[in-house]
């Protein structure tokens, strides 16, 4: 006799359901995705690319002197131009100018006095001659209409250091009078044109500067040996 075969029993359906709290914290995991993409996003193109593109350049440019000594009637002075670029987006030096000369006691001390709305000035000082010209160095980069292979670009944090030697007669002058003076303009700002204006006291000139561009000067004095 032949057994009746066993059917098997009809599926049988499962629904699994989350809890409450299970719900809530997919959804805040999927709310974290998202914002952490959007983050990256803020992070790689606004602070990373867009606002050092768009902030405007800044430096600090510093002067100093140093005697390197004395040979027969000639003293050797050291004159150092030092910008550092203290923003955030790479920079240009596309120009810069030294300016240094002698002075030397008119009279003795005199006293003056005078008073404005201000307030009052008391000086009981040396008055000195207007500087003698002893160096007068313009140099133009590519930028600033000069010599379109010649470049000093000054990324986020870096300095840049320039030299010059000046050799002074002895007894002729006893202080120096230092001037430099920085075109500066973002790396990827177009041609600037400089141009310079000669008088008693020279100095460098934009036209049709980009909007970017900054002229940055400091001065300094040094007392010669005796």
């Amino acid at each position: 006799m032949n057994e009746m075969p066993t059917l098997a029993p009809p599926p049988h359906r499962v629904a699994l359901i989350e809890d409450r709290w299970a719900t809530i914290r997919h959804a805040v995991e999927a709310i974290a995705i998202v914002l952490a993409g959007v983050w990256s996003f803020y992070v790689f193109e606004y602070e990373d690319r867009w606002k050092p593109a768009h902030t405007a350049p800044t430096a600090v440019t510093t002067v100093h002197m140093e005697s390197l000594g004395v040979r027969g009637d000639v003293e050797y002075v050291r004159v150092t131009r030092s910008v550092r670029n203290t923003g955030s987006t790479e920079i240009d030096v596309i120009a810069d100018l030294f300016q240094v000369g002698g002075s030397r006691p008119l009279s003795k001390a005199r006293r003056t006095r005078s008073e404005s709305a201000e307030g009052i000035e008391i000086r009981s000082d040396v008055p000195m001659s207007m500087p003698q010209p002893l160096l007068y160095l313009m140099d133009l980069r590519k930028g600033a209409g000069g010599d379109q292979s010649v470049s000093e670009t000054l990324n986020a944090g870096e300095s840049s250091d320039e030299s010059e030697l000046i050799a002074v007669p002895r007894g002729r002058f006893t202080t120096l009078h230092a001037k430099i003076e920085v075109l500066l303009q973002r790396a990827d700002a177009h041609v600037t044109t400089v141009s310079r204006e000669l008088g008693t006291s020279g100095h460098l000139v934009l036209s049709n500067p980009d909007p970017s561009a900054i002229d940055d000067s400091t001065e300094s004095d040094f007392v010669l040996a005796p």
